[in-house]
């Protein structure tokens, strides 16, 4: 009777953590994903409607528009047809959600042809399903994550009494990049989450449980240990770590992993039929982007291993310096697992992902390119609130501990676990856009170590000025802006601070980065690009002539700060010059961006450069065209 109550409470329980979950990661509106997610987001709906893994529908359609060619994240598969770069695990996993979005549409679809008699149907492809698509991009990674969370919550109440459960679980819920990466859009780090937190659950319920049922536990085992690397390819150390420990413990019985892997040749068949390559679409992505993932060196190592923990815009003691407490769970797991089962295979999960985290130092992207804060880390987070489970049951305990030494740990604990939350906030929430702005991150990664416009830094003062909001009239203020471009200068990006004038002659699609120096002369204060505020944010207009004066080009050079009256400025932004040879010219203007150009009473005048494209042969090719000669 007992047993039962508690078997419902658990149930209750379950069900609050869930739906806490849910309402707090749809609590934005908006989906925050970026091209990685797209094929994500389609691949288990293009299957259901229109029956078949191949993207050859969506060829030429808006999703190429911002691209020269296929999109990266689109591949040309051996047997010509267009298939996603990435991995297939997550369209597996995400299915049954995608099952139940594929019924809605069916029922949308037929009120819609019975009131209009009219046969309508949803077109995958098409611009106007975009919204569709984002919506349920974003409820499934929501309703995977929340999940994801109730599994954890249920593995820590099997460990730890109530409190330390319920802390450690809001801590992987809501103060690590579970929330701002693993909800906010069907990444593979959504997918693996999910299937981590269901392996770690089954093991923990192995360790507990007679013959009669271990031998299907042992089967989930094996097949979440055969999913997780066909979601991401680096989950197989968690596989291989799994896999090492039930042998190790159930000897013969582990036999029954066997029946649960073969789930794993799924998407390893995928990867050699359409790449050649059980690796997939990496190889080619890396092959057209020219892009060298891994480099093994020192130098490599030592940028990666810095960046991943203290970059300002990167580093995840920075974004969520509550995980460093997992240091003494791991301690406290490693003393205990000679003899314990439970923290044996921790310890086996934990040392996994100290693998992959070293794995990540030599990854020559560490910063992992357009995402908030530490999303490689994501893969871990399971595992790092687990271990910080074991630290707050044997810390926080009001019997044994030293009050003093209780109350000083409580203090740091509290302090770092409102700062990791409160950064998660600040990405949910927030308007910024820091990766792109003013020079994306990929292109400048000297940004990530900037202390003066870090990713936090531009988050939380997007949300002050959100709620503040710096321009009460935009009619008004839009009035009185003036301002002047005195010089626009090239940014040697091999010195910095250190500018040449803007060359006469480049080669076609060289990328420069421009500098540009101005003067407000109007009574409106410009707001530069970390306030993060839109419309109303001062911007250079660069746009590209030709010789026959027709525009080819237009992008944005971005004002730094908050400008007041008469006050010097300047802005930055880059350029990708034509590919087509010939003779340009470059006008720069100043304009609100929003709202439109300065008015015309504003005494400024647009600053103009000339530039010719040609083909230069440099020394090295005309000495490898001799030597073939």
């Amino acid at each position: 009777m007992q047993a039962e109550k508690s078997k419902n409470i658990l149930y209750i329980e379950c069900l609050l953590v869930f739906t806490l979950c849910c309402v707090v990661y749809l609590a934005n509106k908006k989906l925050i994903s970026t091209g990685d997610s797209l094929p994500n987001s389609l691949l288990a709906l293009n299957w259901l409607k229109n029956h078949t893994l191949y993207f050859d529908s969506f060829r030429n359609n808006y999703f190429f528009e911002d691209y020269d060619g296929l999109p990266y994240f689109f591949a040309e598969s051996k047997s010509n047809h267009l298939v996603s770069v990435y991995p297939i695990g997550a369209a597996i996993v995400s299915l049954p959600i995608y099952l139940v979005f594929s019924i809605y549409l069916d029922v949308i679809a037929f009120i819609k042809t019975n009131i209009t008699g009219i046969p309508f149907d949803f077109n995958l492809a098409n611009a106007s399903f975009e919204p569709y698509r984002q919506a349920f991009e974003k409820l499934a990674a929501t309703l995977a994550t929340s999940l994801s969370v109730v599994i954890f919550y249920i593995s820590s109440r099997l460990k730890f009494p109530l409190a330390t459960s319920l802390v450690s679980t809001f801590i992987y819920a809501f103060a690590t990049n579970t929330w701002m990466t693993s909800s906010q859009a069907l990444w593979q780090h959504t997918a693996t989450n999910l299937v981590l937190a269901s392996l770690l659950l089954c093991l923990l319920k192995a360790n507990r449980t007679e013959k009669k049922h271990l031998r299907f536990l042992l089967f989930l085992a094996g097949f979440f240990c055969g999913l997780l690397p066909i979601i991401r390819p680096t989950n197989l150390l968690f596989s291989i770590a799994a896999i090492l420990y039930l042998v190790s413990i159930y000897r013969r019985t582990a036999l029954f992993l066997l029946l649960g892997l073969p789930v794993s040749l799924l998407g390893m068949a995928w990867n050699f039929y359409n790449f050649g390559d059980f690796l997939g679409g990496y190889t080619a992505l890396g092959s057209a982007y020219e892009v060298t993932f891994y480099r093994f060196s020192f130098n490599q190592f030592l940028q990666g291993f810095l960046g991943l923990l203290f970059s300002p815009s990167r580093g995840v003691f920075v974004f969520s310096p509550i995980v460093i407490f997992c240091i003494p769970g791991f301690w406290q797991v490693f003393k205990k697992s000679k003899n314990c089962q439970d923290e044996r295979l921790i310890a086996s999960l934990a040392i996994a992902g100290i693998i992959l985290f070293f794995s990540y130092c030599f990854y020559t992207i560490w910063w992992a390119g357009g995402s908030y804060g530490p999303r490689f880390i994501s893969d871990i987070n399971p595992i790092l609130c687990y271990l910080i489970g074991y630290f707050i049951d044997s810390q926080f305990n009001f019997v044994s501990s030293n009050r003093k030494i209780f109350i000083s740990s409580l203090t740091v604990f509290l302090i770092f676990l409102v700062v990791s939350t409160f950064s998660q906030v600040l990405g949910a929430f927030s308007k910024a856009e820091w990766n792109g702005l003013p020079i994306n991150v990929d292109t400048y990664p000297v940004r990530l170590w900037d202390l003066k416009d870090t990713q936090l830094s531009r988050h939380a003062k997007s949300l002050f000025f959100q709620i503040a909001k710096p321009i009460e009239n935009i009619a008004i203020y839009s009035q009185k802006l003036a301002g002047t471009i005195e010089e626009v200068e090239k940014i040697d990006t091999q010195q910095l601070n250190k500018y040449v004038p803007i060359p006469d002659i480049s080669t076609p699609g060289e990328l420069i980065i421009l500098r540009a120096k101005l003067r407000n002369t109007g009574l409106s204060r410009w707001l530069g690009y970390e306030i993060g505020v839109i419309p109303g944010e001062t911007r250079v207009r660069l746009r590209v002539f030709d010789h026959i004066n027709t525009q080819v080009l237009e992008t944005r050079l971005f004002v730094s700060g908050i400008v007041e009256q008469n006050h010097i400025a300047e802005a930055i932004g880059a350029l990708a010059l034509p590919k087509e040879l010939g003779s340009y010219r470059l006008v720069f203007d100043l304009i609100a961006e929003g709202i439109g150009e300065f008015p015309s009473s504003s005494k400024y005048e647009s600053y103009e450069a000339k530039i010719i494209i040609k083909c230069q042969i440099t020394e090295e090719a005309l000495k490898e065209f001799c030597a073939k000669r």
